[in-house]
């Protein structure tokens, strides 16, 4: 009797247990199924898409339009722009026409705002607003943003800091494979050394990211702004950050909503331009029209319309194709590589702005200053000054053409500093550092000044 009591109970059990494993089944089966890779499309559901983003800002607004079709050129206006916000969002750069680029400077010019995000820059539209010498110009031309592999990022905004000191906020971003699986990311910035101080238009980093939140964690700036004219443009190179999956309630609370209104908190526009049209490419346009049967043959066509000229055409060819493999490769010397210059600049200045804050040495800086301007001088114009007298002061200002004044002003302040410094229990004092930064930073801008002076 016993023996059949067990026998029922471990049937029981096994029948609990199938019945909860078919009930697990079912419930998986029953839950969504979402795509987890970064598509970043428009419109769509997805977790890494923008649909709710383009709600989110058409409710924020009296006025919505969205570019469906047709580009900036055919429909962006000046007219009443100050009121008015130019938003493009997408994985890519945005494919701009010369013509489109155009069209958005003078929308800036006029006083209107854009934001746009990207991962890359539009290489038209950079083309448009910088000139080669400036820094951001070099991110048109060279691959030069970077990213940073984590699994979550704290995203902040410089004004804030500036403001509330170690209490402004941080928004934390974490990236996801599945419901409750997490992953690595490359997270997008762009280095300090593509910013530099004296560019017009000047590019200013307002947002950034960390990866713990410590007040000295290594910051990446990856928001950037920038004026034009009455105008300006946010460039935001982190589009995954305004995703489905971050802006949505359910699955990251009132974070990511509020992350999207302090992002657009520089902006009062009451009309938003979404410009979808410009995620595509272009058609490939004909230069020209198609050739007609009936026009003239060009040189080659009657080349090769003749049996004799045709042989003697190829026979020319493979005779110079011969010549450069056989021939000429025995006498080419081998050339040597050179390496890449790197700017390191700015990451120069950053050094020594941590060596005064860590020792407070103003004699210390004073005299890095020297040392960046006396290396400008020999990287420009070929000056290598052993003696800071006036005879230097007269070469300086023969070859940089800047006033002799400002000059010989820079050699005596700085050899009557260096000659107090040279005595024992003698500092630097804040505002004397301070001062002779400015003396030495009036050379720089009067050189700058020149430069940019139309040649007679």
């Amino acid at each position: 009797m016993e023996q059949k009591k067990n026998s029922s109970l471990l049937y029981i059990v096994i029948a609990v247990l199938l019945l909860g494993v078919l009930a697990y089944f079912f419930a998986s089966s029953r839950e969504v199924k979402y795509q987890w890779w970064p598509s970043m499309e428009h419109a769509e559901a997805e977790p890494y898409d923008f649909k709710l983003l383009e709600e989110l800002l058409k409710t924020s607004v009296d006025s919505f339009e969205r570019y469906e079709n047709k580009r900036i050129e055919e429909q962006l206006s000046t007219a009443n722009a100050e009121n008015s916000l130019y938003v493009f969002v997408g994985a890519g750069e945005p494919y701009y026409s010369a013509q489109d680029a155009e069209k958005l400077k003078a929308f800036l010019e006029a006083g209107g705002n854009a934001l746009i995000v990207a991962i890359e820059p539009s290489d038209s539209l950079f083309y448009t607003l910088f000139e080669s010498y400036h820094c951001f110009y070099s991110l048109a031309t060279d691959y030069r943003h970077s990213s940073m592999s984590s699994k979550q990022v704290l995203a902040g905004f410089y004004a804030d800091e500036y403001d509330e000191g170690e209490n402004a906020e941080l928004y934390p971003f974490a990236y996801k494979t599945g419901v409750k699986d997490t992953g690595e990311y490359y997270w997008t910035y762009i280095p300090d050394y593509n910013i530099c101080s004296g560019d017009e238009p000047a590019v200013v980093e307002a947002g950034f990211y960390q990866l713990e939140a410590g007040i000295s964690d290594m910051r990446y700036p990856y928001l950037f702004a920038m004026e034009v004219g009455e105008g300006r443009l946010y460039w935001h190179s982190n589009p995954i950050m305004l995703t489905n999956l971050y802006l949505s309630q359910k699955t990251n609370g009132t974070i990511g909503y509020n992350y999207l209104q302090r992002l657009l908190e520089p902006f009062s526009a009451k009309k938003i331009i979404w410009d979808y049209a410009s995620t595509t490419p272009r058609p490939y346009e004909y230069p020209r029209s198609p050739q007609r049967y009936d026009k003239p043959p060009t040189p080659m066509e009657y080349v090769f319309s003749q049996t004799a000229l045709r042989w003697a055409w190829l026979l020319l060819v493979a005779g110079a194709f011969s010549y450069a493999l056989f021939g000429a490769k025995r006498r080419q010397q081998q050339i040597e590589v050179l390496p890449k210059n790197h700017n390191t600049s700015l990451g120069f200045v950053k050094t020594i702005s941590r060596l005064y804050f860590q020792r407070q040495s103003h004699g210390l800086i004073f005299e890095k200053i020297m040392q960046i301007f006396h290396s400008h001088l020999r990287k420009r114009y070929g000056l290598n000054i052993k003696d800071w007298d006036n005879l230097a002061a007269q070469q300086i200002a023969q070859r940089s053409e800047v006033d002799y004044k400002i000059i010989e002003e820079i050699l005596e302040r700085y050899n009557s500093l260096s000659s107090q410094l040279a005595k024992p229990n003698v500092t630097m004092s804040p505002e004397t550092l301070n001062n002779f930064y400015l003396l030495v930073q009036k050379f720089y801008e009067a050189e700058e000044a020149r430069r940019k002076q139309p040649s007679a």
